[in-house]
C-alpha cells in the first residue's frame, strides 16, 4: 500500500513565495480558497494573491455559513 507524504508546511515572513512554485509543480485545474468576509483584503492578501492566483481558474468562498458545502464546490 502507497503511504500518503505528510503535507507540507509553509509558515512565516515569505512563506506565500512558495505558492508560485506549488502551483507550477501540481498544475491545478481549480482553485478553492475559503476566506474572512473583510479579512482577506483588509490584511492584504488579496493584494499579493491576485497577481499569482489570476492565471488560474479560482473560485473565493466567503459565506456567512462557517464552513462551505458541496453546492459551492461545483
Amino acid at each position: 500500500m502507497i503511504q500518503p507524504r505528510p503535507p507540507q508546511v509553509y509558515t512565516g515572513s515569505g512563506s506565500i513565495e512558495h505558492l508560485v512554485n506549488i502551483l507550477q509543480d501540481k498544475h491545478p485545474d481549480r482553485i478553492f480558497i475559503v476566506t474572512g468576509k473583510h479579512s482577506y483584503a483588509s490584511c492584504g492578501a488579496a493584494s499579493v494573491l491576485h497577481p499569482i492566483l489570476t492565471p488560474y481558474h479560482t473560485t473565493r468562498y466567503h459565506a456567512s455559513d462557517p464552513y462551505p458545502t458541496c453546492s459551492d464546490l461545483e
